[in-house]
Parts: structure tokens; sequence; C-alpha cells
């Protein structure tokens, strides 16, 4: 029998992985030896609320303060997310994304998130810290939103992902 019948793959497919092992390779040493851990302990989370006709919205600060808009009521405590990032690295900074500007939650109905701040009531979607704040023990920081709670919304559990991006620079 031929040797190569009946595979899908001609026999120098194995070169292809060598190739990409190669390239591999070929990365800067920094990037390579960059390491970053980053946590969150908390998520986000807007609480028991009651919607009204008129609708509304919920802001949770980095800090965790939390305040009701329209005629939105608040039953429970809402609370900003903890996160925290530890550079493996002496010197560099650290920089926090959370994209994009706009997510929805979703349950028996869909509600906007937006409005991110990092860190600081004033911090936006955006916050980098440079090497002045990188120490031995994890950056901790918290991150509020504003939820939009539109009139009418359906009672139910609502849940959403957030894509947090964290980039360290040597």
């Amino acid at each position: 029998m031929p040797e190569n019948s009946g595979r899908k793959f001609p026999r120098s497919a194995g070169r292809m992985v060598a190739l990409s092992l190669a390239a591999a390779t070929l990365l800067p040493a920094a990037e390579a030896y960059a390491q970053l851990a980053v946590n969150c302990t908390q998520a986000l989370r807007f609480a028991t609320f009651a919607p009204c006709s008129a609708g509304g919205s919920i802001k949770v600060t980095p800090g965790g303060a939390a305040t009701d808009g329209g005629c939105v009521v608040l039953l429970g405590v809402p609370k900003q997310a903890v996160c925290s990032a530890k550079s493996f690295a002496t010197t560099g900074s650290i920089q926090i994304k959370l994209a994009p500007k706009t997510t929805n939650v979703t349950g028996p109905g869909t509600m906007p998130l937006k409005s991110f701040n990092i860190g600081t009531a004033a911090g936006g979607p955006t916050k980098t810290w440079t090497d002045a704040a990188l120490t031995a023990t994890p950056l901790v920081f918290g991150v509020g939103g504003l939820l939009g709670v539109s009139p009418g919304q359906p009672n139910g559990i609502y849940s959403g992902n957030l894509i947090m991006t964290v980039t360290f620079t040597p």
C-alpha cells in the first residue's frame, strides 16, 4: 500500500509544526519573560432594585458608592468589581482597559452597561499605573459603571461579561 493512501494530510504536515515552533522561538526575550497575574475577587453587582414605568439608572463607583437615578429604587447594596494585578518585574507600567464602551446585561430583557471607571470615580475606561506604583504587592483597583434601566424593564436575574485587557510594558 502506498505511504500516503487513505491519509488526509500529506507527509509534509509535520514540517508545518516545525516551522511554527521555529517562529515561536523568535519572540523578543522581554515579551517571553514578562509575567503578570490578574485576579478579580468581586464582580460588579447592581443589587436588587425596583424598576419603574419611567426607567432610570444605577451608578456604582470604583470605590463602591452607589446612586440611583430616575424612579429606580435600590433594594439592595450594589458593589464595585474588585480586581488586582501584579507584575513580576520591578520596572514598567500596567495599563487596564475595559472594552467595549458599552455592553449589555441580559436576562428576561436587556440593559446597557456603560460609563466604566477604573480606580477612581473619574478614572474612565482606561487607567495606567507607572513603575512608581509597582511593588511586590498586587495593585488592587475597583471598577464601576452605569446600568441603564428601561421603562417597564422585566423583572428577573440579569448577567453579562465584560472584557478587561491588562497590558504590562517593561
